[in-house]
């Protein structure tokens, strides 16, 4: 995003967005700018400024909100990824304030009590099979929880697991 890489323009040790040098340097050429993430991978913290933290602050508890409340399954199907992609550029460290809610919105989900989970009928032929009802969005609900395990890594990401793992059951 255009405020991560304002926040990272002078920051050396910042990454390039994209893993691929060769995707980088075209990524690059192509939009003029240089997309960046901070390096949290290389075990490099560099301190959010002001503006990343308000960021942060304004728009992760909207994704979170709507994990819960989004009736539409493709809507939060896109909300959800969009976040997947702005915690792996921001790193653990953004979620780490939001992370109770996060973990209650993913349960809520996995309990099938979000509002995307209420509208399917069971007469309806196209919601009547549950490995079709919701698909595409658990897809993207376990590529989220793949996030927050390839962020924290085993031992923290164990304890997350532990509170998503009965509801996973």
């Amino acid at each position: 995003s255009l405020i991560v890489n304002h926040a990272l323009k002078d920051e050396s040790q910042a990454l390039p967005l994209e893993d691929d040098p060769a995707e980088a340097e075209e990524q690059a050429k192509k939009n003029k700018i240089r997309a960046l993430k901070y390096p949290w991978s290389r075990g490099v913290q560099i301190a959010y400024n002001e503006n990343v933290s308000m960021w942060i602050d304004t728009i992760f508890p909207l994704y979170i909100q709507a994990i819960r409340d989004e009736e539409d399954r493709d809507a939060l199907n896109v909300i959800i990824d969009y976040f997947i992609d702005e915690v792996k550029v921001l790193g653990p460290q953004a979620v780490d304030a939001s992370m109770s809610d996060l973990l209650a919105a993913i349960n809520l989900y996995l309990t099938e009590e979000c509002a995307c989970q209420q509208s399917s009928d069971p007469h309806n032929s196209d919601t009547k099979n549950i490995s079709t009802k919701h698909r595409w969005i658990s897809d993207t609900v376990a590529d989220l929880i793949a996030t927050l395990a390839q962020l924290w890594g085993a031992d923290r990401f164990a304890q997350i697991f532990a509170q998503l793992l009965p509801n996973l059951l």
